[in-house]
């Protein structure tokens, strides 16, 4: 379990639900390699490191005390909540002005008389500006679980306080492994080419990126107040219904073939399995052709039926596909990435 959730939190560096950091990574490594200096990418390396660790331990101390209390919780819930996102919002948006020039502060200058000062400033911007980045990649990095990061949740969640402030250790040290690398080979930043007009094109791409990731949660934040709710693909072909528990044991008591899939709207591992697997047409045949019930949870909001269903299976976030049948009464749980050849083999079973 703890080497699942080292390489768990590895994985998370390269999931679907990272593109909204993208723009904040290829961000920090243009600035690191521009300063052709191995001190300066070392501590910036280390500060982006202290930043995920940071957030982490936090989540595990939230963990802990919501357990505590005997409040319920799973990953990705913190996407549930407006005001998260709101402050999510806030930091990407500065992130963004930065990006792009649109406000250009040097305090340095200010103080560029009294050396010591000026010293300190260098040292605290150094700081401010990897501990965030640190912080904002891990953030938007943990709406949607990956193969073993589920797994080492899972395990987190259902251990004493002490195992679950470990395996969040774990796979923050994980996720830093790429700045660990920069630690120990800064060099490797150095092949980079020297900055010059590309440089430019990419902060440009990079803004882009994280102007899409404002839109993406602005949308989500709307969702709050306008109450959308995923609106289910039913058409003369296959027919989605809204999950629900008594309705699902009534099928199973009549011994019906079920597949269940939990989404969000926050959840973009969700949107590609749905996109890629879910919604092909030879998919979309075979629920057809094998008489196969669909059901589909929306979580994008607080749902205790959907957790409470989820802790059943000693899962804590999504995707969540699972599959009931004669052969497989108690359900066959599927990756968290669905891939079209295993739940042909599954489903044809």
């Amino acid at each position: 379990s703890l080497f699942i959730a080292l390489f768990g939190g590895f994985i998370l560096n390269f999931m679907p639900c990272v593109l909204p950091v993208l723009g904040i990574k290829i961000n920090n490594l243009l600035k690191q390699s521009e300063t052709n200096n191995k001190k300066y990418i070392k501590l910036s390396s280390f500060y982006v490191i202290l930043g995920i660790v940071f957030v982490f331990l936090i989540f595990s101390l939230i963990a802990i005390t919501l357990r505590s209390i005997g409040v319920s919780l799973g990953w990705g819930m913190q996407f549930q909540s407006p005001y998260f996102l709101i402050g999510l919002m806030l930091l990407l948006f500065i992130f963004t002005i930065v990006t792009f020039d649109f406000i250009k502060i040097n305090i340095q200058s200010i103080f560029s008389k009294f050396n010591m000062l000026n010293k300190i400033i260098s040292k605290k911007h150094l700081f401010f500006s990897n501990f965030f980045t640190g912080v904002l990649s891990t953030l938007l990095a943990t709406p949607c679980t990956a193969p073993m990061v589920g797994t080492a949740i899972s395990f987190a969640l259902s251990q004493n306080y002490t195992v679950t402030v470990l395996i969040f250790f774990l796979m923050s040290v994980g996720k830093s492994l790429p700045y660990i690398l920069f630690i120990i080979r800064p060099g490797i930043l150095l092949y980079l080419p020297k900055s010059g007009i590309w440089t430019k094109y990419v902060k440009v791409f990079t803004g882009f990126l994280l102007i899409i990731s404002l839109i993406w949660l602005s949308k989500l934040l709307l969702n709050h107040y306008t109450e959308n709710k995923i609106i289910l693909n039913n058409n003369d072909q296959n027919i989605w219904e809204s999950f629900d528990k008594l309705k699902l044991a009534d099928y199973l008591a009549k011994e019906e073939k079920i597949f269940i899939d939990f989404t969000a709207e926050w959840c973009i591992n969700c949107k590609i399995n749905k996109k890629l697997v879910l919604e092909n047409q030879n998919i979309k045949d075979l629920f057809k052709n094998e008489k196969i019930k669909l059901m589909r949870g929306d979580w994008t909001f607080p749902n205790s039926e959907i957790l409470n269903f989820l802790k059943k299976y000693d899962k804590y976030g999504i995707p969540f596909n699972i599959y009931f049948s004669k052969k497989y009464p108690e359900g066959y749980l599927f990756s968290e990435i669905l891939k079209k050849d295993s739940l042909f083999r599954v489903l044809k079973e």
